[in-house]
């Protein structure tokens, strides 16, 4: 990472980039992240998909959505649409309940599965 990416990182967008007037912004962001370059359609996540989440929390995330993926196929779950996908996180959650997690803990598997649904829906042609 360039050392302005390090200077303006922390989690999403560092605060210093929402302050001063338009021109001002846009010249902070574009010495960090570039000029505007359409991605045309494909599949390269947004300046803040990719920043709206540190890289150890896309880790935490990640490994969130590996065990909830896991679950549904122990349990031999429908999950290929978003119903079912939906009550399969429902059933998980209660599980996650039931064995003793806390609240926290199913709030940020909630957010990681939205955060990875958002991405797998991009990937999968979803709107």
């Amino acid at each position: 990472r360039s050392q302005l990416e390090q200077k303006y990182k922390i989690g999403g967008l560092k605060k210093d980039f929402i302050s001063g007037d338009r021109e001002e912004r846009a010249a902070k962001r574009q010495a960090c992240f570039g000029s505007f370059h359409s991605r045309g359609g494909n599949d390269i996540p947004s300046i803040l998909e990719t920043h709206s989440v540190l890289e150890v929390t896309r880790r935490d995330y990640k490994e969130r959505v590996r065990k909830f993926e896991e679950f549904v196929r122990e349990v031999r779950l429908p999950f290929a649409s978003v119903m079912e996908i939906d009550a399969a996180l429902v059933e998980y959650l209660d599980m996650m309940f039931l064995e003793g997690f806390t609240v926290e803990e199913a709030n940020k598997t909630v957010a990681a599965w939205v955060w990875h649904r958002a991405d797998h829906s991009k990937k999968a042609g979803h709107k």
